[in-house]
C-alpha cells in the first residue's frame, strides 16, 4: 500500500503494509505495522496516553483488515529523569493504562525498549509511550482508507465480542 492514496495522493495510510518478499513465485503475505501515541495526551494523563496508544495501534490494523487475533505489540517508553516520586509515577500511570487495553484483548507486548532518562539540564521530555502493533495477512484481506469509486465508501463492518465489550 502506497504512503499516500485517493485520486490526487492526499490520503495518508493508516498503517505500512508491504509484501513479504519470497524467492520463487508471488507473495500473498504482507506485513502490517502501524502505532499509537498522542503527546497532548499523554502530557495531561500518562494512563490515558498509554491505554489510547495501545488502542489507536491495534485500530489502525484492524481498520486495514488485520485479523485481531494475530496482533503483536511493542512499546517504546522515553520519560524523564528518575529523581522524584512524581516523576516514577509517570512510567507506572502509563504502562498500567497501557496494561489494561492489552490485558483485555489477550495481546501482550513481546518486547520493547525504555529510555527512562529523557532530561536535559533543564528540558524535560513529556511522558512518552508509543505502541507498535505488528501483524501479518493475506493481501486479500488488505482494504486502503482512500475512496473507491462514486458513492462507495469502503465501509468495513466488523463485529466481534471483544469489541463489543468496549462499547
Amino acid at each position: 500500500m502506497k504512503p499516500l492514496g485517493g485520486k490526487k495522493q492526499l490520503n495518508p495510510s493508516q498503517a505500512m503494509v508491504s509484501k513479504i518478499p519470497v524467492k520463487d513465485g508471488k507473495s500473498k503475505t504482507v506485513s502490517i505495522m502501524s502505532y499509537g501515541f498522542n503527546p497532548y495526551l499523554s502530557e495531561k494523563s500518562q494512563y490515558l496516553g498509554g491505554y489510547y496508544a495501545v488502542i489507536e495501534s491495534i485500530a489502525k490494523l484492524v481498520s486495514v483488515g488485520s485479523d485481531l487475533n494475530k496482533i503483536r505489540l511493542s512499546f517504546q517508553e522515553y520519560y524523564e529523569k528518575m529523581d522524584n516520586e512524581k516523576a516514577w509515577a509517570k512510567p507506572l500511570k502509563s504502562l498500567l493504562g497501557a496494561f489494561e487495553v492489552t490485558n483485555f484483548f489477550k495481546i501482550p507486548p513481546i518486547g520493547g525498549k525504555d529510555s527512562m532518562s529523557g532530561s536535559f539540564e533543564e528540558l524535560k521530555v513529556p511522558p512518552t509511550l508509543i505502541s507498535f502493533a505488528v501483524t501479518h495477512e493475506d493481501i486479500e484481506n488488505i482494504k486502503s482508507n482512500d475512496l473507491k469509486a462514486k458513492g462507495k465508501l469502503g465501509i468495513i463492518k466488523a463485529h466481534t465480542k471483544k469489541m463489543e465489550a468496549l462499547i
